[in-house]
């Protein structure tokens, strides 16, 4: 439910469809994705067809990670990533390899972005990353990736569910040391 509001939506459910679609198509519906077949399934599900294979090396390794395996991942870590690229194309119009503040605020503005997203989410990701060190001021895929799982589990609303024990929680400060 990308903009809590309790209920999936039709488009919700097509996101949903096409996942599983990607899934099913590479893992021959196997429980666990290898590399090979994550390939498939991420170029499948995100729209990306020219994902080199650096990139797709990147993604499986952060999917690796946030799945607890050294070889595989399983359908939930692929939907995070899958979602969260899948999101990154929709705002990246020029379909270059980072996305600007003005693009991330243009996407903002037009109801593109997720309810976890607002102006203060958007001006604190750049601020992650300002460096006068560095020519370019947007942010690449991998990071958006990155930010965006984060800030799926650390959703605030997520957070006030009714077990709070077992939820994840980080302040504003903790976020940028991440």
């Amino acid at each position: 439910d990308e903009n809590r509001n309790d209920a999936l939506t039709f488009y919700d459910y097509l996101t949903l469809r096409l996942l599983r679609f990607s899934w099913d198509k590479c893992s021959v519906n196997a429980a666990i994705l290898d590399e090979v077949n994550f390939a498939c399934a991420i170029n499948a599900a995100s729209g990306y067809k020219t994902l080199s294979h650096n990139s797709l090396n990147r993604l499986f390794g952060f999917a690796m990670e946030i799945s607890g395996s050294r070889t595989t991942i399983d359908f939930i870590s692929f939907s995070h990533v899958a979602l969260s690229l899948n999101l990154f194309g929709k705002i990246n119009g020029k379909r270059d390899s980072e996305i600007s503040q003005k693009e991330l605020m243009i996407a903002l503005e037009h109801g593109i972005l997720p309810s976890r997203y607002n102006e203060d989410v958007v001006n604190e990701m750049f601020a992650l990353i300002a460096d006068d060190t560095i020519s370019t001021k947007g942010i690449d895929m991998f990071s958006f990736v990155f930010y965006d799982y984060f800030l799926r589990i650390f959703d605030k609303p997520f957070i006030d569910g009714k077990d709070k024990a077992n939820q994840l929680a980080l302040t504003k400060e903790e976020f940028a040391e991440i």
